[in-house]
């Protein structure tokens, strides 16, 4: 019996072979249909309102605003705008937005995540039921950011699994 190798072998060492290589083959095509997409879990809580900064252009100096819109102890949507320096870290997000008395300072537990600007960016979450209210995404605007190649500021919405 001729092989496709050019091995000298039994026919029922042929056979043997043939029979593993459709095993496997038929195995392969099984287990691709057996394989199931990954699946979201919702939870039943809704997600807390959660952004990414981006610096882009690796600037080395100045600072830009970011525009805020949050609903402030009352629950009415309150804008202000903050400032934040081209190599902010998280806590000094943090600070910044827990800190500041036009949303009641301390009615907000911020969770950041990742950072310090330039080189990473910095996410940030409202850890508060707000489901009731729909914050607009930040802004950002008089950047005054210099010193890299084509530098700019994204603010971005997160979902639940991008949330810090």
């Amino acid at each position: 019996m001729a092989n496709p190798v050019g091995y000298i072998m039994s026919p029922e060492l042929y056979d043997a072979v043939q029979d593993t290589g459709r095993d496997v083959r038929r195995n392969r095509a099984t287990r691709k249909a057996r394989r199931m997409p990954r699946r979201r879990i919702f939870s039943s809580k809704p997600c807390p309102p959660s952004f990414r900064i981006v610096v882009v252009g690796n600037p080395t100096t100045g600072d830009f605003e970011l525009n805020l819109q949050i609903p402030n102890s009352s629950g009415v949507l309150t804008s202000d705008v903050l400032t934040i320096d081209w190599d902010a870290t998280a806590s000094d997000l943090e600070t910044a937005i827990e800190g500041h008395a036009q949303w009641g300072a301390g009615d907000y537990e911020v969770v950041t995540a990742d950072g310090p600007f330039p080189m990473h960016s910095l996410s940030f979450s409202l850890r508060k039921d707000l489901s009731s209210v729909a914050i607009p995404l930040p802004t950002v605007s008089n950047i005054t950011l210099s010193g890299g190649a084509r530098v700019g500021v994204r603010v971005e919405r997160c979902d639940c699994e991008g949330a810090p």
